[in-house]
């Protein structure tokens, strides 16, 4: 990923992702700076009736839970390939390009 800072990418992330990430209980102070300061680099979307319908339907369909269904339905309206570490919560959304985050690879690529 530092290569698209590189490249002036934008990157995003859904603030259900932000909550998720700072909420892990292990994480001490100074680990919640560094992280603050990673997050920083992305534009924050927030949620919208749009998505909500969506992320509403693809938790109906794919029985996915709600942060789940809120951060993939964030995806498919906003056209963004999900980059993640958890690929079995969302290999079963056909509607998305996914990114496997620790293998960097895509594991499906369809189109919008």
């Amino acid at each position: 990923m530092e290569n698209l800072w590189y490249k002036n990418t934008p990157l995003f992330i859904s603030f259900i992702s932000f909550i998720e990430i700072l909420s892990y209980p292990k994480l001490k102070d100074g680990d919640i700076l560094v992280i603050k300061n990673f997050l920083n680099k992305f534009s924050k979307i927030y949620i919208n009736d749009d998505i909500s319908e969506l992320a509403a339907e693809l938790k109906r369909r794919y029985n996915l839970k709600i942060g789940d269904a809120i951060i993939a339905a964030t995806a498919i309206y906003y056209k963004q390939i999900l980059v993640t570490k958890d690929i079995t919560d969302f290999k079963k959304v056909k509607e998305i390009q996914l990114l496997d985050f620790l293998n960097k690879r895509f594991l499906k690529i369809n189109d919008f």
